[in-house]
């Protein structure tokens, strides 16, 4: 048996071939495209074997890029990323997320290319892919959010925030990419906008999972208490260790553009849950509500402003009002919502 027959994740290497076979099938990915598959050296060396060996099955010119790791949300090497712009197709499997929010990424994307960002555990890869019912819920999902001006959320724990759904266009995340010049992150299903700039205020309890990039990736055991004022993150009430440690890794940027919001939506995915450490799962779960902060310069959302971090947090059984309607109640879907049929 191979090295590569088994990944650290439990799934078989031809696993991980299969579904990115069909994973290119549904990008219409063609035999007379250049590919280039860029992953770091702390990267899932199978995973990105598996992609290289779809594209190259498939007939096309197919190029593995290997970079040092970096911190998240910088950019790669300069030869990397003109490797990227000379692809038709960018198959993201970096250690470090950077293609969401590092400003390289929209050169890349105005140069044609689509790029993918793969950043889920191996297991997920193979068990969450897109399909009709979870892409359909991301149509719906997207059409009420498209036509709300304002949102309002509350939570379990003392959550009541305020802000303007603003006019910058929506982040339907469906983990394709079928046009030249996109980008999208494999493994979120999930609508997200950037909120109108300074709107976003009242009080914010996490009490869900929490990315804080690129350091840590955990659920809270007990809710951490924020004030938003203006759009940022004003104070965070520090009587528990969580709390002080997300004080903590705000105040290691010395950047005020950290504390700012950044985008705000909710998942749609049935399968995605808290059970494993997944970051993109985390913010699939359906009908948990995901709150950026950070960097907003993501091509999709638009938002223009990079920031030197980026954190999510999940709010678990909390409810979601759009224009006094309620469509999310207790960390599910209404009815009346129409997102889950």
């Amino acid at each position: 048996m191979r090295l590569q027959d088994i990944t650290t994740d439990g799934i078989g290497f031809p696993e991980l071939v299969k579904t990115a076979t069909i994973a290119l099938e549904n990008w219409q990915v063609t035999a007379d495209e250049e590919v280039v598959v860029y992953t770091d050296t702390g990267g899932d060396a199978s995973l990105s074997e598996a992609f290289q060996v779809a594209a190259t099955n498939l007939g096309c010119d197919t190029t593995v890029v290997i970079g040092t790791p970096r911190f998240a949300l910088l950019d790669p090497s300069v030869a990397a990323i003109e490797a990227m712009k000379g692809a038709d197709i960018v198959f993201d499997l970096a250690s470090a997320t950077w293609s969401d929010y590092a400003l390289a990424i929209q050169s890349i994307c105005d140069a044609g290319t689509r790029v993918l960002q793969v950043m889920l555990p191996a297991r997920s890869f193979v068990e969450r892919p897109p399909t009709a019912e979870i892409l359909g819920r991301v149509e719906r999902w997207a059409q009420i959010c498209d036509a709300a001006t304002e949102v309002r959320v509350t939570g379990p724990h003392g959550t009541d925030l305020t802000f303007a759904r603003g006019d910058l266009p929506l982040d339907p995340g469906r983990g394709l990419v079928d046009r030249p010049g996109t980008w999208d992150s494999y493994g979120v299903f999930s609508i997200s906008f950037t909120p109108t700039p300074g709107s976003v205020n009242g009080t914010l309890v996490f009490n869900g999972p929490l990315t804080l990039l690129p350091q840590y990736r955990f659920v809270t055991e007990r809710p951490i208490v924020t004030e938003v004022r203006d759009g940022s993150i004003v104070s965070i009430r520090e009587d528990h260790r969580e709390a002080k440690l997300l004080a903590r890794w705000f105040e290691q940027f010395n950047d005020e553009g950290v504390y700012e919001f950044s985008h705000a939506g909710a998942g749609v995915d049935h399968r995605a849950n808290t059970e494993v450490v997944d970051v993109n799962g985390w913010e699939s779960i359906l009908g948990a509500i995901v709150l950026g902060v950070g960097a907003s310069s993501n091509v999709n959302l638009q938002g223009g402003r990079f920031a030197t971090g980026h954190m999510d947090g999940v709010l678990m059984e909390s409810s979601l009002y759009m224009d006094g309607r309620l469509i999310i109640e207790d960390g599910r879907f209404t009815p009346d919502s129409g997102v889950v049929v």
